[in-house]
């Protein structure tokens, strides 16, 4: 099972669990780029919206066993990495799964 989960301003804004890796990263590429829209800032010199705190992330879990998380993904809304290569990294993922 993976969970997407969404964070901005210390509040969880967006989670969702599917068994399909593929299904939660369009989900998720679709909530991050809503949630930029409509809550990112930037100047003309910044390619990519940004957020003073915000994240997402998928980690892959084992149902009712707590400890089980597993990191698989992650993306900070600083600006640093373009949203398209971090889907890249998403779909590397995918691909060996």
């Amino acid at each position: 099972m993976f969970m997407f989960l969404l964070m901005d301003e210390g509040q969880c804004k967006s989670l969702i669990a599917d068994s399909d890796l593929g299904r939660i990263a369009s989900f998720g590429r679709s909530a991050i780029e809503s949630h930029l829209a409509e809550h990112g800032f930037g100047d003309d010199d910044d390619e990519e919206l940004k957020t003073d705190d915000g994240y997402a992330k998928v980690v892959r879990v084992t149902p009712g066993v707590p400890e089980s998380e597993e990191h698989v993904w992650s993306y900070s809304f600083d600006g640093q990495v373009s949203l398209n290569y971090a889907f890249s990294l998403l779909q590397a993922v995918q691909q060996e799964q």
